[in-house]
């Protein structure tokens, strides 16, 4: 049995889309894969931040620890299993769809999130973008990767006007300690951000 798109609202164009979407069954094992994925990426986070606060990295051990990363970690650990629990009650339900959009709007939080705190563009973990495209992919086909780098370019070009200094807010509130003790970066130019978003 295959989802179906909601009479009267989607386009004939987008109604083949939908009519491709996997059973429930499937959409059920698809969205314990993508938390299984993000998990393994939070782990890897977590791995990250307590090798900084051990000193392990390439600066010796911050005075204060790394709670930005922590706090982070924990709140999208939670989501993750929110979203495993949620998926084991509505097993069979209509709302299956909605809940692997809100797994894919998840991921894409995640890795903008990671990318805010961990210096915006030059961040290491920019690979979360795609990786939330594909988890995207598998979990809604194309409609799924659509919408996930739809939202992923809005949160790069929104990274980005806050590394040109557009936007009142600023990057450097919410960057793990590390980074602000290893030293005060220029801002980048606009000609830097570019060559960084392509």
């Amino acid at each position: 049995m295959t989802a179906k798109a909601p009479h009267g609202r989607i386009s004939g164009v987008f109604e083949a889309e939908f009519a491709d979407l996997p059973t429930d069954d499937a959409l059920v094992d698809r969205i314990k894969w993508t938390v299984l994925a993000r998990v393994i990426l939070l782990t890897a986070v977590l791995a990250f931040a307590v090798a900084i606060d051990l000193g392990l990295g390439p600066q010796p051990a911050p005075r204060v620890p790394e709670t930005g990363l922590y706090s982070l970690t924990t709140a999208f650990y939670l989501a993750s299993f929110v979203a495993l629990l949620v998926t084991h009650l509505l097993r069979r339900s209509r709302w299956l769809a909605r809940l692997a959009s809100a797994s894919i709007c998840i991921d894409v939080f995640l890795a903008l999130s990671l990318v805010a705190v961990t210096d915006g563009l030059q961040s290491v973990f920019l690979f979360a973008f795609p990786l939330a495209v594909l988890n995207s992919s598998l979990l809604l086909y194309r409609v799924g990767a659509v919408a996930a780098a739809s939202l992923s370019l809005v949160g790069l070009v929104s990274v980005a006007a806050l590394e040109l200094g557009w936007l009142p807010w600023t990057l450097d509130n919410v960057r793990v300690g590390w980074l602000n003790a290893v030293a005060q970066r220029p801002p980048m130019t606009a000609f830097e951000v570019a060559t960084q978003l392509l």
